[in-house]
């Protein structure tokens, strides 16, 4: 036994000496603790196989039995429980070796390393990576990783399943050859992007990023980013890490958003009219170029200044800022459902000179794809030679409806639905209703359904073609002049009214037909 207490006492650990029939003889403190064994007990035998799992009686027989004197061997995944209730305490690996004495006795010294933790420690590593993988999986994009020596020599290579996502390849055929992948890439790409990834090899660079093409398992060809790192390892090798992202939705919004702004580019520089935006401040954020050739300034000096800057005070000025006021409000409180209909109104602007001019403003809410509201965004057409037209017209309207109302000819004032807003007392005597009760009736009410469509089709030829027209009618023996002309708005020159003056010519036609007959009478007595 000297020999064996001279082992386990220089032998710190779990160590048990067993003799010949595997009876254990001695242990050190840890092993009785652990195991649940006196030795001093004299009325306590333990062999090796009360310590250890029934599992594993045979393969510890048999590796005892094996052992040589003098050389060391090890077992793994040994099960060891406690001696007095037979309870799993932990795996372990052996390490043992076989002596014998000078009188021929053989003893078996077993040096036990625990490796619960250990197995612990491999378990949680393992499920981490499952964890990691199922992540990877989720993901939309393909990770790829290649670890290598300094002399550029692969030592392992990584892709993730998720490049079945985005090749429409099965993960099978890149298992064999992760770098694989990169025959799919378009042959226009691929010397850039193999340039790209020599550089982080040999260490000129340490990222970056490049969009590139790939043919897609069905011949389209699809639109990817990678993104790779070069990063410094433990042990002298390298490691690359990159993600490659589809990206070829976003590529073909972003065409369409170039095209539609190129678009919209061509036709701000090349129109008449300024294009502008505002934000909800109604501060100026863009004007098109054509700003200069309207006003004199210079589209970009006006950029941050108020919208209010460029208008002239006055009604209309005011009625399209309570307007946007009103949309901003509803804004606010989140009671604005639909996008309202643009705002139009004739206002006055002033130019760089100070001279007056007369345009047209239309403005609306500008929204995103998602509908997200971003400002306003409006056009000004140069309406001035239009508008001086135009007051010479409302003028002489405004002389025509004041004589309207002494003139012995019948004078209505009507929309485009025929309803009556205006009328003169010639009126009131041929339907022989006072004015208070036709306004706001129906004109064609008072007709024939005949004369009706005839006046029908005549007003409506006014609103389309914003032109006056005239036209002879009979009606129960009496015979008319109709004159029909266009009344334009004063907010944005819209036609919306059309005024009516009928002219009875009955006794004119009478002293016609009479002077006809007369003369007829006279050349008849000249000939006789």
């Amino acid at each position: 036994m000297e020999l064996a207490d001279k082992i386990i006492e220089n032998f710190p650990g779990t160590v048990l000496v067993l003799d010949s029939n595997f009876y254990i003889i001695e242990a050190s403190k840890k092993a009785k603790d652990l195991l649940s064994i006196s030795i001093e007990n004299q009325n306590s035998f333990y062999t090796i196989f009360n310590v250890t799992h029934t599992n594993n009686w045979k393969h510890i027989e048999n590796f005892l039995k094996s052992l040589k004197i003098g050389q060391i061997a090890e077992s793994n995944d040994i099960i060891f429980v406690s001696a007095e209730e037979e309870l799993e305490r932990f795996i372990a690996t052996i390490s043992a070796v076989i002596t014998v004495d000078k009188d021929g006795v053989y003893t078996y010294i077993l040096n036990i390393q625990n490796i619960n933790s250990y197995r612990e420690m491999q378990q949680k590593l393992k499920d981490s990576r499952d964890s990691f993988q199922q992540l990877l999986n989720a993901l939309p994009n393909f990770v790829w990783s290649v670890r290598f020596y300094q002399n550029g020599q692969n030592i392992q290579e990584y892709v993730s399943q998720a490049i079945e996502k985005i090749t429409g390849y099965e993960y099978k055929w890149f298992e064999q050859d992760n770098h694989k992948w990169k025959n799919l890439v378009y042959d226009e790409d691929l010397e850039h992007l193999e340039n790209e990834l020599d550089r982080l090899i040999t260490g000129y660079q340490y990222a970056f990023q490049q969009d590139f093409r790939m043919i897609h398992h069905n011949g389209n060809i699809i639109w990817c980013h990678i993104s790779a790192l070069l990063e410094y390892l433990e042990g002298g090798y390298y490691q690359i890490m990159a993600v490659i992202s589809d990206i070829t939705e976003q590529k073909i919004i972003a065409s369409k958003l170039a095209e539609s702004e190129a678009r919209y580019r061509l036709l701000s520089e090349n129109t008449n009219d300024v294009i502008f935006s505002l934000n909800f401040a109604n501060e100026i954020l863009y004007l098109s170029p054509s700003m200069k050739n309207l006003t004199g300034y210079e589209p970009s000096n006006l950029i941050g200044q108020p919208f209010s800057f460029l208008l002239l005070p006055g009604t209309n000025t005011n009625y399209l800022f309570r307007e946007i006021e009103k949309i901003n409000l509803q804004l606010k409180e989140n009671s604005l459902y639909t996008l309202p209909h643009p705002i139009t109104v004739q206002i006055e602007m002033r130019t760089v000179s100070g001279e007056k001019l007369y345009v047209k403003l239309k403005i609306q809410l500008m929204a995103d794809e998602s509908k997200k509201v971003m400002g306003y965004r409006g056009v000004l057409t140069n309406i001035t030679e239009h508008k001086q037209i135009e007051q010479v017209l409302l003028e002489n309207q405004r002389i025509t409806y004041k004589a309207a109302q002494k003139t012995p000819e019948a004078f209505v004032l009507v929309d485009k639905s025929g309803t009556i807003l205006s009328l003169n007392n010639v009126i009131e005597k041929i339907i022989q209703m006072p004015q208070n009760e036709l306004i706001g009736k129906n004109l064609f009410s008072y007709f024939t359904k005949e004369r009706a469509e005839s006046y029908k089709a005549n007003i409506k030829k006014v609103f389309e073609t914003m032109d006056p027209v005239s036209f002879y009618e009979s009606h129960e023996e009496q015979s008319y002049f109709t004159f029909i002309f266009p009344i334009a708005s004063r907010i944005n020159g819209d036609i919306q009214k059309a005024a009516i003056i009928v002219r009875d010519i009955t006794n004119l036609e009478k002293a016609n037909q009479a002077a006809i007959e007369n003369l007829s009478m006279l050349q008849l007595l000249l000939w006789v």
